[in-house]
């Protein structure tokens, strides 16, 4: 729903079908700790870019910042959810 204040945390280019975005509470803090022997490259928001070792730590929090959209027609959740699912 719309209203629904989460975090949001995406996989891109997964090697695995088990790979699903995960959904938190906004408040969540969450810890990512690189443990094994491999490197990864860590993209956030498609703004910042970074490799990743092991021993590595990433925290995951929400930001301060936060994002406007445009809404070019008004719409019911509900009804555009069902037309989406009908079609």
């Amino acid at each position: 729903m719309p209203q629904t204040k989460a975090l949001l945390l995406t996989h891109i280019a997964a090697h695995s079908l088990y790979a699903r975005p995960i959904v938190t509470p906004e408040d969540a803090k969450i810890r990512i700790l690189f443990s094994s022997n491999s490197t990864c490259r860590v993209i956030a928001d498609g703004q910042f870019a970074f490799d990743c070792e092991t021993g590595d730590e990433i925290f995951y929090t929400l930001s301060d910042k936060k994002l406007k959209l445009v809404r070019l027609k008004p719409a019911h959740f509900f009804t555009t959810l069902n037309n989406k699912l009908i079609k």
